[in-house]
């Protein structure tokens, strides 16, 4: 899959794409909710066996952060691919199943999988967000084994500028990194967002040809 050898130049991509969020020039320079450096060791666990176990006497937005921000990332880099592979087959059960014993039937029937490139790439989308850090989508890129996770997840305002969102990636290691607030809600936009992270990283890895997975 030549379209990302310039993305996955090492398994250490991610880490160099967390560090541009600190010295990229689209990161706004406002205080993110401090929730967002949490890790997922910090998360309620998940068995190994896929059941999520009793999160019953959790409250709902913990739920939905829980499965948005545990639980699909440990799918995306935790199944040798097997989870991006069912989304780009459109291959939802386990999905929804999941999002419906996590959280809700009514949550569940709120996400839609969009193929961005069926080489490797899907864009989930949730319900409209009522909760900070709950997701307006994710998105998962993947190539000969590795893996990227977006993610574009409601803010609080804090300052009164207009700022709804604010672009993150999970990476393999539990790290959330932040790649500051912006001010819309549709896809193409975020989809326009990643597009330019990903050509930053390929950038400062000596490497100018085009990212095609995120066009």
């Amino acid at each position: 899959m030549k379209w990302l050898s310039c993305i996955f130049v090492s398994i250490t991509v991610p880490l160099a794409l967390a560090s541009c969020a600190s010295s990229s020039s689209q990161v706004v320079a406002s205080t993110p909710p401090t929730d967002t450096t949490a890790t997922q060791s910090e998360l309620p666990n998940v068995a190994d066996d896929g059941d999520v176990g009793d999160i019953t006497a959790l409250p709902l937005d913990k739920r939905i952060y829980l499965f948005q921000h545990q639980v699909l990332p440990d799918w995306t880099f935790q199944t040798d691919g097997a989870f991006l592979t069912d989304l780009l087959n459109h291959n939802t059960q386990a999905l929804k199943e999941t999002a419906t014993e996590v959280v809700s039937a009514e949550f569940a029937r709120g996400i839609s999988v969009d193929v961005v490139n069926p080489a490797g790439a899907a864009l989930l989308t949730f319900d409209s967000p009522q909760n900070t850090l709950d997701c307006y989508y994710v998105f998962i890129l993947g190539a000969d084994g590795e893996h990227l996770f977006f993610t574009y997840e409601r803010t609080a305002d804090i300052q009164g500028e207009g700022f709804i969102g604010e672009v993150g990636m999970w990476t393999q290691d539990g790290i959330h990194a932040s790649f500051g607030l912006r001010k819309y809600a549709d896809a193409k936009s975020f989809m326009g967002d990643v597009k330019g992270i990903l050509l930053e990283a390929s950038r400062q890895h000596g490497d100018t040809s085009r990212p095609h997975s995120a066009n």
